[in-house]
This record gives structure tokens, sequence and C-alpha cells, in this order.
């Protein structure tokens, strides 16, 4: 089972930049929906309308320094001369604001702040993730894009910048980048049961983000064709839906195009499993989960041990982890979900096979395994 864990994240590393709407993006869609199906589990792609972002040319330069960047996808772009200015801090009126972008619980808000102060012409975001590099940050508005350009640049430059910051350096930002009208595709299998009548169980986890993003996404891959190797193997009583969306990074448009695409599919569904980013992220061990009732909870937890996954912690009361599982919540849905911790989040870094540990993944896949064989004979 390792190995075949192995195997998984490795190819999906191996195949680029998970970025949704792109080339990878599409044949990663194939990879999967065809591991699916060798698997016994009936799998098509559903695809759904995507503006995709292409940058070009994203950088800074100050004085005889040129920094990489990459923009915000859910901000505005410059043109090709750029924006031209003094670097300032939040609290000035300079062309140009410098924040840091931090991880965590608040880490935004300097940067949501300076984008909608409308002092400046443009923001320079210094990304300061659990390691060194650009960590990228979530589009959220991706379909309502707001606010002057941004640039989000490497932690690693930090002290070069403060420096030009603190002697009121002039610099040219650019952050050239255009929008084309392309697609993305959620894979979806059905798995079907003995009883048709019976509502679903869904598996779900997201498939996009940024870079390779080997164990943000690597292992929630492969637990859920884990899970559903299990189901096939053993049968359920009630269907199986498989779902990998894409647009994970961008709004996580992906879940809301399957939702869109099945009203009331919510409330109609048994429950709902969802595998979260960093599952196995070997880096900064530790898990957290959620459930939307004290019952689940508590099979859950029960399960987190059995499979020596008994330091996973429970998110709480009210608390939902994981972006897609977070909108199943809100409209009423019984799920689940499980997520870890990353020094690698959203960092260039995060590659197979320094970035995972398969063990990890193989406990959490397993211990799903038995609790969605569980919730399959539910029939209360």
């Amino acid at each position: 089972q390792s190995q075949r864990i192995s195997q998984v994240i490795e190819e999906y590393d191996s195949q680029g930049w998970h970025r949704t709407g792109t080339n990878v993006d599409h044949s990663s869609a194939n990879w999967l929906r065809d591991r699916l199906r060798a698997i016994g589990v009936p799998t098509e792609l559903e695809r759904f309308d995507l503006l995709r972002v292409d940058p070009d040319l994203c950088y800074l330069q100050v004085g005889d320094d040129i920094i990489e960047g990459l923009p915000l996808f859910d901000g505005s772009f410059t043109d090709s001369n750029g924006v031209y200015g003094l670097l300032g801090n939040i609290e000035s009126s300079s062309d140009i604001a410098v924040v840091e972008v931090s991880r965590g619980v608040g880490g935004q808000d300097h940067l949501d702040k300076a984008r909608r102060s409308g002092k400046h012409k443009a923001v320079l975001a210094i990304t300061m993730g659990g390691s060194p590099g650009l960590m990228a940050t979530n589009a959220s508005d991706f379909h309502s894009p707001f606010g002057p350009p941004v640039l989000q640049v490497s932690s690693e430059y930090r002290d070069l910048l403060m420096n030009a910051l603190s002697s009121q350096q002039e610099a040219k930002l650019f952050a050239v980048s255009s929008r084309t009208d392309t697609y993305a595709s959620n894979v979806v299998g059905l798995l079907p049961g003995r009883d048709r009548t019976l509502a679903p169980l869904v598996v779900m986890t997201p498939r996009s983000g940024w870079w390779h993003c080997a164990s943000e996404r690597g292992g929630g891959l492969a637990c859920l064709l884990e899970v559903m190797t299990s189901i096939v193997n053993s049968g359920s009583p009630r269907d199986v839906i498989c779902l990998a969306t894409s647009a994970h990074e961008l709004g996580f448009y992906g879940i809301h195009a399957f939702l869109e695409a099945r009203p009331g599919f919510v409330k109609k569904s048994f429950g709902w499993i969802h595998f979260g980013a960093n599952i196995g992220a070997s880096t900064l061990p530790g898990l957290r989960f959620s459930a939307s009732s004290g019952d689940l909870a508590r099979q859950v937890e029960d399960n987190l041990m059995e499979h020596e996954l008994g330091y996973a912690i429970p998110a709480g009361g009210g608390v939902t982890v994981g972006g897609e599982s977070q909108e199943i919540a809100r409209q009423g849905g019984y799920v689940t979900a499980l997520v870890g911790g990353n020094a690698l989040f959203h960092i260039e870094t995060d590659r197979w096979p320094h970035a995972v540990d398969v063990e990890v993944v193989r406990k959490a896949a397993n211990a799903y395994s038995d609790l969605a064989s569980i919730m399959v004979k539910n029939t209360d």
C-alpha cells in the first residue's frame, strides 16, 4: 500500500505546476480519471468555464536588483509601462505600498488594508511562509477582482526590500498579465450501490493549486484513491460519489460549479468526507479534523486513534476545516474533513519526496476507509 501511495504522489508531483485551467491541470484530470477507472470507479470529467490568468512580465526593479514575482490573481494588473514611484508602508500615500504577508490567522490583514485603501498605485507583498520562498496567496475574490496590482515576492528578498523601504528608494513594479477564456474540469466518479434509493456518500478532495504541491494536494488525492479502492473491494449499499475539484486556489470555484449543476444536492446526500490540504506533509507534522455532529466527531476520533493518528486535533464545535467542506457545511451537509500543517504550504519547494511522509498518508487513508465503510452501511 505504501508503494501504491508513493507512486500516486510521485506521478502527481511530476506533472508540473497544478494551476487551474493550464495544460498541466487538464492532463492531470485525465490521469486521475484513468486511475479511478482502473480501480473500477466509472469516472468522467465535468468541465466549467474559466478566465485563466496568464502572468507575463512580473517583477520589481529597485536599483540594480530585479526581483521576479507572481501577481495576485484577484487584483488588477499593470500595463507594459508598470508602476514607478516611492516605496512606502501602508500608512503612507506612496505609489507602491510594501506589506508582509504571513501564514496563519490574520496574516492577510495588512495586504487587504493596502488593497482597499485606494491610496496606492500598486502593492508589493513580501510573502513570509513557513520556509523561504514565494508563498502564493489564493484568489478568494477571483470572480470579482478588486484593488491595485499586487506583486508577490519571496521572503528571501525581505532584507533587501526593507532596506529599500527605510531609505525611501524608488522602484518600478510590473504585474503584466492577461486573462484567457478556457475551462477547467472536476473529476467525478459514481460507484453505484446495491440500493440506488439510498442517499449517496461523497468522498472529495481538491486537485489544483500553486506549483507542484506534492504534499499540499498529493496526500488527499492518495487518500481518495485508497478509500475508493476499499469501497470497490467491499461493495456499498448506497451510491458513492468521488469528487476531485479544480480551481481550489481560485475561490473554491470547482465545488461551486459541481453544486450549481446539482441544485439541492447537499441536502439530498447522506454525508461527505473531505480530504483537505497537507495530509502527510513532513515539514510540519500535525493534523486537524472537523465534523458536523458530535457523533460523527467521535467516530472520526476513534478511527484516527485506532490507526495511530490520535494526535489529530479536533477543530471544535462550529468550526469546519477545508474550504470546500465549509461550503457543504453552510448548506447544511453532514461532513467531516481532515487537514494538516505544512511549512512548505503554497511554496514552490513543496516537492516529492522530501515534503511527504507516506506513512501518515497511509494511516489517514486506512482510518477514513474504515469510516467510509461505516457510513455507507448506515441506513438510519
